[in-house]
């Protein structure tokens, strides 16, 4: 349950302020915090999560105030309010109490996260959280991901693009893949939405491996809320087993230059690489890497700073 706090405004002058600090800290304040100029209180005013129980005293001066701190107490802290305010009015500081409810994090973060429309030709995915419901067209396809503590809303512009991509790979007239014979990898999984994806595209058989355990929990989750049969593995790529039609790798750039040969070893003849996760800056370099193991290009998707770039070896075919 979220904790109730006392904010704690003091002034007063510099030259006193280390004091000011060690009897805050001493009331109970896990920290203090130093504006750089001094300001008053605004009465009435409600400042990022802090509601103020009052105004300001009238008495309040803060004519020669050179400091100005903000501390938080417990507001079950068995120090007396009153106690606070003589032990700083000996060092010639004052200050103001509101009430601080502490923010529920965990429930906040949740307003930032909306519904995400990714299209291709007639064809589309709309990623959306689980406690917003949304209605889909046809052609749409709908995947609903909390992403927890791992990477992956479908907000984030590497995975627009892979999704973009999955859609091209298998969704859209003359698609260069027929899902139903299809396999693919998703390399670094995270939340787990790229390997759901190419689920609801009809892909028979879906790998996703995350050396993080927090993800594997996470995309576990996922698959399941998605009545997707994904397979979620803790396996590093070099142990992974098989060949697959489709590999998709969104991670940082060095790992992708680090793992190249093992990405091209779990790559069946005629497949697809989709490497994303780099920034514009890095793409020719990673495009030169892999077409020096022999891969060709065949596709790039850009969006804002982001690249997600599509593979193939010689043999297969490529589009526009």
């Amino acid at each position: 349950m979220p904790k109730d706090w006392i904010e704690i405004r003091a002034i007063g002058k510099s030259v006193s302020k280390d004091a000011a600090v060690a009897v805050l800290v001493k009331a109970g304040s896990p920290g203090v915090v130093e504006y750089a100029k001094a300001v008053a209180p605004a009465e009435g005013a409600i400042i990022s999560h802090s509601v103020w129980s009052g105004a300001p005293d009238e008495s309040f001066e803060t004519a020669g105030v050179t400091a100005s701190l903000t501390a938080y107490l417990p507001s079950n802290s068995p120090y007396d309010v009153n106690a606070l305010k003589n032990d700083l009015k000996k060092i010639g500081w004052k200050f103001t109490a509101s009430v601080y409810v502490e923010v529920d994090w965990s429930i906040k973060w949740r307003l930032h996260i909306r519904p995400v429309k990714v299209s291709f030709g007639q064809a589309s995915f709309i990623v959306r959280p689980p406690w917003i419901h949304v209605k889909a067209g046809k052609g749409c396809r709908v995947i609903v991901i909390d992403p927890g503590m791992a990477f992956g809303t479908g907000s984030h512009a590497t995975t627009k693009t892979c999704l973009k991509a999955l859609l091209w790979l298998f969704s859209v007239d003359g698609a260069a893949l027929s899902p139903r014979g299809a396999s693919l990898l998703d390399v670094g999984t995270g939340s787990g939405i790229l390997a759901i994806a190419a689920k609801k595209l009809g892909v028979k058989e879906v790998v996703a491996n995350d050396i993080d355990a927090v993800a594997l929990k996470v995309a576990r989750k996922n698959a399941r809320v998605n009545k997707s049969a994904v397979f979620v593995s803790s396996a590093t790529l070099e142990k992974t087993k098989g060949a697959f039609k489709v590999v998709v790798a969104n991670i940082i750039s060095t790992e992708l230059l680090r793992l190249a040969p093992s990405l091209k070893a779990r790559l069946a003849p005629k497949g697809f690489l989709v490497l994303s996760g780099l920034l514009d800056i890095e793409s020719s370099e990673v495009a030169k890497a892999f077409s020096l193991i022999g891969l060709k290009q065949v596709k790039s998707y850009s969006s804002k700073e982001w690249r997600t770039l599509v593979f193939t070896d010689n043999g297969a075919r490529s589009g526009e």
